[in-house]
């Protein structure tokens, strides 16, 4: 079964290759680094830090915020969408289900590689972070970035668990995506309930159990760990998150096997 599971995943390598969908992984990682970028590099005067404040923190800080509120939600959910439109479109199903594979193994191949697509994604947004951040310290040198390092280990325990706390968004999608041929159900859902949960969020308790607000409580709970519930490092939000995932795919697996080839 291994040996099909990567199979599936190699095939799925190649599928995307070249297409819009490499392309959509790369810029849409770029964006918001970018974006603060030229927020910086424009308007440096108003982010020169005061005495012995590490210029860093704030700067990783407003990164993880926009994406963890709006944007890396919407890119996973039009990941997803963009993925597995190429086989509904092309309606490759019957092709694969007559395959000497397992549906089980088509179903985890495509789901590795979209979560390798994701984690992709995380590692772009934080390599061009730092590369962005050293690049405003060398340009602009009173922003101090050359005077201090980022925390690099905290910063990456950060990335982990925006990751964690997206699995639920994604496995709702990925399911949803795989039984809905047309593209703008799975997208307008996902950027729906996206709106709702910056709603709830902000007033509502039981949204910590909410899969498309987890990325938002990462956020939020992000600088207060020391003081809230949490479950080595986790809160309950990413714990939940995870759950989702493990729960969702199960359903997504037996689902898959028994879906109708038409």
């Amino acid at each position: 079964m291994i040996s099909s599971i990567y199979t599936s995943f190699v095939s799925e390598t190649q599928k995307v290759k070249g297409t819009f969908t490499f392309w959509f992984t790369i810029m849409g990682s770029l964006l918001i680094p970018f974006i603060y970028f030229l927020i910086y590099f424009f308007r440096f005067e108003n982010f020169v830090p005061p005495k012995d404040i590490n210029p860093w923190d704030i700067f990783i800080q407003g990164n993880l915020k926009s994406i963890a509120f709006i944007l890396f939600p919407l890119h996973v959910i039009l990941t997803i969408a963009i993925n597995l439109n190429i086989e509904h479109r092309a309606n490759s199903w019957k092709k694969l289900f007559v395959l000497p594979v397992k549906r089980e193994s088509i179903y985890i191949g495509k789901l590795l590689f979209l979560l390798f697509q994701v984690g992709v994604s995380l590692i772009i947004f934080t390599l061009s972070i730092l590369i962005f951040g050293y690049l405003l310290g060398f340009i602009h040198s009173e922003l101090n970035f050359s005077e201090y390092p980022p925390k690099l280990l905290q910063f990456l325990k950060s990335i982990i668990r925006l990751f964690i706390a997206v699995l639920g968004i994604f496995s709702i999608q990925y399911v949803l995506g795989l039984f809905v041929k047309n593209i703008i159900i799975p997208i307008s859902l996902g950027v729906f309930l996206t709106i709702v949960a910056t709603i709830i969020v902000q007033g509502w308790e039981h949204s910590i159990y909410f899969p498309y607000a987890f990325p938002m409580y990462f956020f939020l709970n992000s600088n207060q760990l020391a003081v809230i519930d949490t479950h080595y490092g986790l809160t309950i939000s990413e714990i939940t998150s995870f759950t989702t995932f493990i729960i969702v795919n199960i359903l997504g697996v037996i689902m898959f096997k028994l879906k109708r080839i038409s």
